[in-house]
């Protein structure tokens, strides 16, 4: 894997995120409970085995990517928001079980981002609608504005600060 390369290759891993996107077409059952091992189960097995590289250093951060689904339900996938739910809760698991040893776990759980993965939904007024009324900014977020939560639970000013999820949307979830 990807981690197992870099820690061979420097010594050490010492920050790693992980943001899984799982392309489909529509809502079915049988494709939303198909990528819930991408979704949850995969950033975990994956956050385990930079844990054990870590660990040899004696610290890191591991920053999964949820989602605000995580926290509130979204019509039309409920296992979008049961898988993104499931990843926040093994991010506070895993900072109890790995604290000891250095490493901190936190989660950003992004908004509504005209990134290109969601580039065909930007202009569907149903959906545009919703971070225009219902986030304090009244927008969907830049690609751009994502990164920066990253580099700061990567850093050091974040070095107390772990099992926490970071909400990066534009203040969607402060409004009802």
């Amino acid at each position: 894997t990807d981690v197992a390369e870099a820690a061979v290759s420097t010594g050490t891993v010492t920050a790693v995120v992980f943001a899984l996107i799982a392309a489909g077409s529509g809502f079915s059952w049988a494709i939303s409970f198909a990528q819930v091992p991408e979704r949850l189960v995969a950033p975990f097995e994956l956050s385990r085995l930079a844990a054990r590289h870590m660990k040899t250093g004696g610290s890191g951060r591991i920053i999964n990517v949820t989602s605000i689904a995580a926290h509130i339900s979204l019509k039309g996938d409920p296992v979008y928001g049961m898988a993104k739910g499931g990843l926040a809760a093994a991010t506070r698991a895993l900072a109890a079980e790995l604290g000891p040893s250095g490493i901190t776990v936190n989660a950003i759980a992004p908004g509504f981002f005209a990134t290109e993965f969601n580039a065909p939904l930007v202009d569907v007024e149903e959906i545009t609608q919703m971070p225009r009324d219902r986030s304090s900014l009244g927008r969907w977020g830049k690609p751009q504005e994502i990164g920066g939560a990253a580099v700061f639970l990567a850093s050091d000013a974040a070095s107390y600060i772990t099992g926490h999820t970071l909400a990066v949307d534009g203040g969607y979830m402060t409004h009802y």
